[in-house]
């Protein structure tokens, strides 16, 4: 194991890209049931922007006030196991493995810190990389995949046969949502721009919706289910191309409002929700260990391939998170130590 510091970005204060820094740090020691792995990609979510910037400011009050508890970024990850602690008993030295970082104790919050040349988990937080991905296809996986899972069948409950709208369908947790609600059965349309409607008609979507060209809103079609990645129509828009008993899914993140972010949008559209017989939900995914095992055996099936938009290294974050902040990535944006 190796006893000198370790390269790590990481930031002291919120702001904005410029707060992000190269840093040495203590490589850590596995203890019980935890596991070193040496990171080979690693990816960032909008997830690590809010963290960041501290906005909308209302997730000061988990993320710390003043100054940010949490002073890493990143919470996916694939690696090689450098180490393990007492009492592991699935992984040891040189296992390809991807996951997640743990969930920080007492807190909603997720722990980040895995863009990072080594880190600290737990051994139920990984699981063996399939052997079909890259290292940089494997760290694409687990927040976004999770997220979609959770939209499509724990949420959503989706059936074979229904009809399946994902707004925001070339993004992170899009690409994700198009590909499981297929190998659900459900007949998917999916929503994006010019540029990505091959990507998202790859992936599996029985209809792609350009919204440069065609405003899904207006059109005759009725959906079973809304997945909003976006959050760009208003509530009434987006109620009446649901049917009834249908529901809407809240997964976008932008902080339109300092204070709030978007959720406005996300209140005025479950006030509404209630007087049109619709069914409304902001995805906020628990987490699980059986999880990262169902998206497995998708990957395992070809029903699930992560889309991969651009790898950085360690020493250009601050570009990958401005790529990633600029919402035109088309799947993950990943970050090679």
């Amino acid at each position: 194991m190796r006893g000198d510091p370790l390269k790590a970005i990481a930031f002291n204060r919120y702001g904005s890209t410029d707060v992000l820094e190269l840093q040495d740090i203590d490589t850590p020691r596995p203890k019980d049931g935890d596991v070193l792995v040496q990171v080979r990609a690693a990816a960032i979510n909008p997830y690590d922007w809010h963290i960041m910037a501290g906005l909308p400011s209302f997730v000061r009050l988990q993320s710390g006030l003043r100054r940010p508890k949490i002073t890493g970024i990143g919470s996916d990850l694939a690696g090689r196991v450098e180490a393990v602690g007492p009492r592991v008993t699935r992984f040891r030295p040189g296992d390809e493995v991807y996951g997640r970082v743990d969930q920080l104790p007492g807190s909603n919050l997720m722990a980040l810190g895995s863009v990072a040349e080594y880190v600290r988990v737990s051994e139920r937080s990984i699981r063996p990389r399939p052997a079909r991905l890259t290292a940089e296809e494997a760290a694409a996986v687990p927040l976004a995949g999770i997220t979609a899972l959770w939209a499509m069948r724990d949420v959503g409950a989706v059936q074979p046969g229904q009809q399946v709208l994902v707004n925001g369908a070339s993004g992170g947790v899009g690409t994700f949502a198009v590909q499981i609600a297929r190998a659900m059965g459900a007949e998917v349309t999916g929503v994006c721009s010019t540029r990505n409607v091959d990507l998202v008609r790859s992936l599996g979507a029985d209809h792609v919706v350009d919204y440069t060209r065609e405003d899904v809103t207006r059109g005759a079609q009725r959906f079973d289910l809304l997945l909003d990645n976006v959050g760009n129509h208003s509530p009434t828009a987006c109620l009446r191309i649901l049917k009834p008993g249908a529901t809407y899914l809240a997964s976008f993140d932008h902080p339109w409002n300092r204070w709030l972010g978007p959720m406005g949008h996300v209140l005025r559209m479950a006030v509404r929700s209630r007087f049109a017989r619709k069914r409304m939900a902001v995805l906020r995914p628990e987490r699980r260990d059986g999880d990262l095992d169902t998206l497995t055996e998708l990957i395992d099936a070809h029903a699930v391939t992560p889309v991969v938009d651009r790898t950085f290294p360690l020493v250009e974050a601050r570009q990958a998170m401005e790529y990633l902040a600029g919402r035109h990535a088309r799947g993950k944006v990943v970050i090679t130590p």
